[in-house]
């Protein structure tokens, strides 16, 4: 969360994937639970694990899970 507070005060346009989410907006931030749009509208992803389905899009991902452990 920290993490998208700061992007929020930088003036950044944030969008969440969360498929669990039956809302669109998260503390007033557009929720996403279409993982291709997702890919699409993104310009740069940040997620805590990387996971697969994300392969086609691995060139916009930046994570902490450097050993694909996490």
């Amino acid at each position: 969360m920290k993490v998208i507070e700061y992007l929020k005060k930088q003036k950044i346009q944030l969008i969440i994937y969360e498929p669990l989410i039956r809302k669109n907006c998260f503390k007033g931030i557009r929720v996403l639970n279409d993982l291709e749009l997702f890919k699409t509208k993104s310009d740069l992803i940040v997620t805590n694990r990387n996971d697969s389905q994300l392969n086609d899009v691995k060139h916009k991902v930046y994570t902490r899970d450097i050993y694909l452990r996490d």
